[in-house]
Formats: structure tokens, C-alpha cells, sequence
């Protein structure tokens, strides 16, 4: 699979944003109202989006990880991670479509939870590659992660006429979760790596 990354002047580009995004990103989830409106139910994708993760659980895991499996190269880590975010999607995506009559009113936590593992993992990913995850430009990457992602048609942000029918919704929730996940990971990891390789 080819880098997109790998022409130095959208690197560049992207550092710049990622830099001064992550910066505002955070003086936004440091606003009052953004802190207690993103815990209500509804808004709480709204964390994700902005890098509101759990840091020190995201650095243990990868930690545990790296113990788990001491000889095992980044590229191998970031692909257990991949495949074990992309199969909570999966569960996400059958559990959430199950029963098609319930899939409209459950699509907000489908949306919440979908969210939250994307950020977890983008942050995850680039702990592997020992970034410092409190610094603030892991906010604007995970943003811009996501908008890659959504240029290539990798973020699933909505329903459609499959996912309230019977039988199909469940299969293609989780199907189409997991494509979702594998597909940010995979742009995360280049990514990070590219990122590594510039600052050697």
C-alpha cells in the first residue's frame, strides 16, 4: 500500500496543521461548557473528535502490549491493535443493528462508541510509535487522521436502507464497522511511520 505522506511538502502541510489544530483543540476541551456538554449523552463523540481519550489507559495498554509480545517490530503491534479495534467495531456494529427496528434509535451510540474507538486507536498507534500522547499536536493528528480516513470513504457516519433490514442490518453493521476501523488504522500507522522516519 502506498504512503500518502510520502511527498515532504503535504508532510510538511500537515505537521503545520496538525500543530496549530491540536493547539486550538485544546483550549476547546479546556472550555467549561465543552468539558460538561461532551459528558451528556448525545455530545459524547464529541470528545473523541477532539482527543479527549484516556491517555494514561491508552499508554498502559500499548505498555502491556509491548511486554505481551517484546520481540515483535511496531508494524506487527500496530496490526494486533488494528484487528482488535476492527473486531470491537464489529461487535459494535452487530450488537447496534441486531434488531432493525431499533437501529435508528441506537445509530447515537453506534456514532459515540464508533468514535471513541477510532480515537483510541489513532492514540494507541502513535504510542507504538513513542509519541508523547499529552502533547497537544496528538489532537490535531487524530482530527486529520479521521479526515484522510473520510476521503477514502473509510468513516461510517450514517444509516442506509440495509441496516433496518431484517438480517442484513446486523451483518453489514458489523461488517462495515470493522472496514471502518482497519482502514483508519492502516492510515494511522503510515502516518506515524512516516512521521518517525522525518524526525530521524
Amino acid at each position: 500500500m502506498d504512503n500518502p505522506f510520502i511527498n515532504p511538502e503535504l508532510h510538511n502541510f500537515i505537521e503545520e496543521f496538525t500543530t496549530h489544530t491540536g493547539k486550538s483543540l485544546e483550549s476547546f476541551a479546556e472550555n467549561p461548557f465543552v468539558k460538561n456538554i461532551h459528558k451528556v449523552f448525545g455530545f459524547r463523540w464529541l470528545a473523541a473528535i477532539i482527543g479527549e481519550v484516556d491517555k494514561e489507559a491508552v499508554h498502559n495498554s500499548v505498555n502491556e502490549l509491548k511486554s505481551q509480545y517484546p520481540h515483535e517490530t511496531p508494524q506487527q503491534l500496530v496490526q494486533r491493535i488494528i484487528q482488535q479495534k476492527s473486531l470491537d467495531a464489529a461487535k459494535l456494529g452487530f450488537f447496534t443493528n441486531l434488531i432493525p427496528p431499533f437501529a435508528l434509535a441506537l445509530f447515537g451510540i453506534e456514532f459515540s462508541g464508533m468514535t471513541r474507538l477510532q480515537a483510541e486507536m489513532v492514540y494507541q498507534i502513535a504510542a507504538v510509535h513513542n509519541f508523547d500522547l499529552q502533547h497537544p499536536s496528538r489532537r490535531g493528528e487524530a482530527l486529520a487522521i479521521f479526515g484522510l480516513s473520510l476521503g477514502s470513504g473509510g468513516l461510517r457516519s450514517g444509516l442506509n436502507f440495509f441496516d433496518i433490514v431484517p438480517g442484513l442490518g446486523a451483518v453489514i453493521g458489523m461488517s462495515s464497522n470493522a472496514i471502518v476501523l482497519y482502514s483508519l488504522g492502516l492510515t494511522a500507522h503510515q502516518f506515524y511511520q512516516f512521521k518517525t522516519l522525518n524526525q530521524t
